[in-house]
């Protein structure tokens, strides 16, 4: 029954950046020019970045989980389970993330 949660949750982090990095390449593909990541609180653009920036921040969730989920492996392995869980839980955080950061992405451009 472990295994199963474990893969489960693998699984869903792996699909929710997935999905968000694909939502935001498919959105943003089809504009030009640079890209606004940030407000500040006076409502001024902080951060503007280009595709490639944009899609370095699902290439860097999506090496997280892969950092995370052989962590949760090798510690699976040698039997700490709670480790295991802790490792995989924050994997799925990190994809939950980038997937809010896509919607935000999205709809300020």
């Amino acid at each position: 029954m472990g295994k199963r949660i474990l893969i489960s949750l693998f699984g869903f982090s792996l699909l929710i950046t997935g999905v968000s990095g694909f939502l935001v390449l498919n959105k943003l593909a089809s504009q030009d020019g640079p890209f606004i990541i940030h407000f500040d609180s006076s409502g001024v653009v902080d951060i503007i970045a280009g595709a490639n920036k944009v899609s370095s921040i699902f290439a860097s969730a999506g090496f997280m989980i892969l950092i995370n989920s052989l962590l949760a492996y090798i510690l699976y392995k040698k039997e700490f389970e709670t480790l295991t869980y802790i490792f995989l839980g924050s994997s799925l955080f990190i994809s939950i993330l980038a997937f809010l950061a896509s919607n935000l992405i999205i709809s300020l451009n």
